[in-house]
């Protein structure tokens, strides 16, 4: 995937998301080629400041142990979501920042800096296509708690092009259109890719619920691209469909 290493992408949310959930997260990324998937915690350790009125030692004990599992807990969840986004690439991602706030972190917190620390990267090293990915097709459904059911669903081609374009050739209403193209752009970036919207059913959602469709296909077209690329380049060697 990596020529080479990519260093300092880092993720820095220091708001409280507030309603019981918090979002406080701060993390810095190298990620090297590897030749399978590693994750390595170089963090500095994270020691809280003891209070001057804190005289009792078996309470800031306590403190210290719960502080460091916390942390443990934030790091597997920033792991696991870090992991699932790469999908298992040959790479080693190696931990080189993380800072937690007691009260506003979160697992959720960690788990979208991880996303979008993956997406900072791709970012920087942006996929380039020799051949059409097509039939790139991603769902996402569910029940409401009140029992009515709700999906999801989007069919996409990627083609190469000398820029980054968007193009619907969808029916419906345009305000999901709009939605679909948004998170792409947000997902991809710029690549010199045509992304094409060749589908689109939903029932039960509003427009909101189309970002985490486009991340699962944003995901399956970059581990596509990842299986079929030879050692020198990550490209499609020929035109596919992805499922």
């Amino acid at each position: 995937m990596l020529r080479r290493p990519v260093r300092d992408v880092g993720f820095r949310n220091v708001k409280n998301g507030g309603c019981g959930f918090s979002t406080f997260a701060v993390v810095g990324v190298d990620f090297e080629p590897a030749e399978t998937y590693e994750f390595v915690d170089n963090a500095p350790a994270q020691i809280p400041e003891r209070s001057p009125g804190l005289t009792d030692d078996g309470h800031w004990a306590d403190i210290l142990r719960l502080h460091a599992e916390d942390d443990r807990r934030f790091k597997d969840a920033f792991a696991d979501a870090m992991r699932a986004d790469l999908g298992e690439a040959a790479i080693r991602v190696v931990l080189t920042r993380f800072v937690h706030h007691t009260l506003d972190s979160s697992e959720q917190g960690f788990a979208a800096a991880a996303h979008c620390t993956v997406r900072e990267l791709h970012h920087r090293v942006q996929f380039e296509l020799a051949e059409p990915v097509r039939g790139v097709h991603a769902r996402k459904s569910g029940t409401y708690v009140r029992g009515d059911s709700y999906f999801s669903e989007i069919t996409v081609d990627f083609e190469p092009a000398k820029n980054y374009e968007f193009v619907s050739r969808v029916d419906g209403r345009q305000a999901y259109v709009d939605a679909v193209d948004e998170v792409f752009r947000i997902e991809l970036g710029t690549p010199p890719v045509r992304v094409i919207l060749t589908r689109i059913k939903h029932r039960n959602v509003d427009e909101d619920a189309f970002g985490g469709v486009v991340m699962l296909a944003v995901r399956k077209v970059r581990k596509h691209l990842r299986e079929r690329a030879t050692p020198a380049e990550a490209v499609p060697s020929a035109e596919d469909t992805v499922s």
